[in-house]
């Protein structure tokens, strides 16, 4: 340890000396630590100061009758004109305050989109009439939990990375929903079709009550597609593309087996009716991360619901790259408004493949 400390104050002495600056690496050492403290001696006599002129303003309005919180709305310019004359004092505090409260009233009912996904958006947005709005003016007294370093959240405000604040998505995985529905037996093509639209309902059940619902389904058929993009408001179709190699390595429950009965399996016996014109298709194999994929997703998300006039104009230029697993058989180039994947690359050829279990 004091062979690299020695090391690095050798090396700044270099630096130093090429730049021509007359001092050494120990000399920049202690003019930067004097120059902590001074800032921290600063900080804390500004601290001082602050809390003897709040001090004083409380004072000035106990003796006028008001409140710490009602002096809060006022404004130095009001405390200058003070003149001492209790009466006129207290009117024109009076009305100081008033004019705050107006204030913070109109401060309270701004309000801002979830991301700005523009630079013109600083200066002006449009937010969808029935876009929820899920920030609070109340407060919540708790210990904090990190969950991403293994901290327990029950009875406490959780700390998520990059999570949505306020807002807890409804999350529908095609396996799970299969044994809730007591249908784990039903895998033929016109089982499957049904059960799809059982699933797409649901969907626009829980949406419509203003939940975000993500649904992790195959559900590869075209009269199903036509109905979400109908019939649920600010639907966004996210294909997952993987070729059948990749499927068959990473299939831990032996659906891609070839040793057994593929006659009910999508994308091998059974076609697969790839969406036609998904709103991202994910590229989910290759170097591509999930928090790149979940990145991906999210961003095209918002888009497709903040304006979804003007990207439905797009076309296929935006290019993330990001592996997922999920979908085979590509659709039609002309048809791809956005295609999500690791690293700019020119397309490659897929193979038929089918889409995971609880790929969407």
């Amino acid at each position: 340890m004091i062979a690299w400390v020695h090391r690095r104050v050798h090396l700044v002495d270099r630096l130093m000396a090429a730049h021509r600056l007359r001092a050494d690496a120990r000399g920049l050492l202690r003019f930067v630590r004097s120059c902590v403290a001074a800032r921290e001696h600063a900080k804390l006599e500004f601290s001082r100061l602050l809390s003897d002129a709040l001090a004083l303003v409380c004072s000035i309005g106990d003796r006028l009758g008001f409140s710490p919180d009602s002096m809060s709305f006022t404004t130095i310019d009001t405390l200058r004109t003070l003149s001492g004359e209790p009466s006129q004092d207290r009117r024109r505090v009076g009305a100081a305050v008033e004019r705050g409260k107006d204030r913070y009233a109109v401060t309270l009912a701004l309000s801002a989109p979830t991301l700005l996904l523009d630079e013109n958006e600083l200066h002006g947005f449009v937010r969808l009439h029935d876009e929820p709005n899920d920030l609070t003016q109340d407060r919540v007294v708790a210990r904090v939990a990190d969950v991403d370093a293994g901290d327990d959240p029950r009875g406490a405000i959780a700390l998520v990375k990059a999570a949505d604040p306020g807002r807890r998505p409804v999350l529908l995985d095609g396996d799970r929903l299969r044994e809730a529905l007591g249908a784990t037996g039903t895998f033929g093509k016109a089982d499957r079709l049904e059960l799809a639209m059982v699933y797409a309902r649901l969907c626009r059940l829980l949406s419509e009550q203003g939940h975000t619902v993500v649904c992790a389904t195959i559900s590869l058929h075209h009269q199903v597609h036509a109905w979400n993009r109908t019939s649920i408001t600010r639907y966004v179709e996210v294909l997952l593309d993987v070729p059948l190699e990749e499927l068959r390595r990473r299939d831990h429950k032996g659906v891609y087996d070839q040793g057994t009965d593929q006659r009910q399996v999508v994308g091998v016996g059974l076609a697969a009716e790839f969406p036609l014109e998904p709103d991202l298709i994910v590229d989910n194999h290759g170097p591509t991360s999930p928090r790149r994929a979940a990145e991906c997703i999210f961003t095209r998300c918002l888009r497709v619901m903040q304006s979804p006039a003007k990207e439905a104009d797009h076309d296929d230029r935006d290019h993330a790259a990001l592996p997922s697993a999920g979908s085979g058989s590509s659709p039609p180039a002309a048809s791809r408004r956005f295609r999500c994947h690791s690293t700019p690359r020119s397309p490659t050829p897929r193979s038929n493949a089918p889409a995971a279990p609880g790929s969407s």
